[in-house]
């Protein structure tokens, strides 16, 4: 009897180590796949995390914010607000003064946002000074008394705004039809700026625009009528056979204009 009670104790023990290590085996099976599973759903979380991240790089570049990718509504907007405030801050300087000359000046980046407006303003009662504001993309801006003999051209006249009818932006476009894209596609490195004052011929108010490479001496000049957006070009400079045309119409209509046109 001692010998099948030993039997039996025997054979229960072993059922028990047996069922003992399918628990275990069967655990380590579990946490082994469970912990596959949550790495595998971390890689997908990664690697979704990363597109994201290289789409938004992609969408941050500075191409929305080239001058060319703009509008003349919006970028005369921003020109004529920002002369309406220092035109208000000139006439605290001197309540006689008027818009003498413009200019604007456009980073190699072509990008609006690096763009400085500036305005300068004259009086007759003062023959020494100018007063000249400029601002910046985020409307910062900067005053400051120059001397006449210091700006780019001295004895400026004002400006009848009554012919200004050809904005910055509209003389850029025309400027850049007329050899200037083609200039930077050469000089990768080119700034613009575009200056707004009254001088020959005729004395009339002009886009006087610059070219410049900051890596060789090589610019490009082109100068555009305020009034009409005609291209003024030197005596010496050949032009088109439709250029002469519009040579000898704008010719032809100068005398009867001279008188209006004095006023500028």
């Amino acid at each position: 009897m001692e010998q099948q009670g030993n039997k039996s104790f025997l054979k229960w023990t072993l059922i028990g180590i047996l069922v003992l290590v399918f628990l275990v085996i069967g655990a380590y099976i579990y946490i082994k796949n469970r912990n596959s599973s949550s790495n595998s759903n971390q890689s997908t979380t990664d690697t979704t995390t990363t597109t994201t991240t290289t789409t938004d790089t992609t969408t941050d570049t500075t191409s929305d914010y080239s001058i060319f990718n703009q509008t003349d509504e919006s970028m005369t907007s921003i020109f004529n607000t920002d002369e309406k405030q220092a035109y208000n801050k000139a006439k605290a300087w001197n309540s006689g003064a008027t818009l003498c000359a413009a200019s604007i000046k456009i980073g190699s980046d072509m990008s609006t946002q690096g763009i400085t407006y500036s305005y300068i303003y004259c009086t007759s009662a003062d023959k020494n000074y100018y007063f000249n504001i400029n601002y910046n993309s985020d409307g910062a801006f900067l005053r400051a008394l120059i001397w006449q003999t210091d700006y780019i051209k001295s004895g400026l006249s004002p400006i009848n705004r009554n012919y200004l009818k050809i904005s910055f932006f509209k003389a850029l476009q025309t400027a850049e039809t007329d050899g200037g894209q083609a200039f930077r596609s050469a000089h990768p490195q080119t700034s613009i700026t575009l200056n707004l004052y009254r001088g020959d011929p005729s004395n009339y108010a002009y886009w006087f625009i610059e070219y410049t490479d900051a890596t060789t001496p090589d610019k490009l000049s082109k100068q555009i009528d305020a009034n009409t957006g005609d291209v003024i070009r030197p005596a010496n400079e050949t032009s088109t056979s439709s250029d002469s045309t519009n040579s000898s119409t704008t010719d032809s209509e100068s005398t009867s204009s001279d008188t209006t046109n004095s006023n500028l």
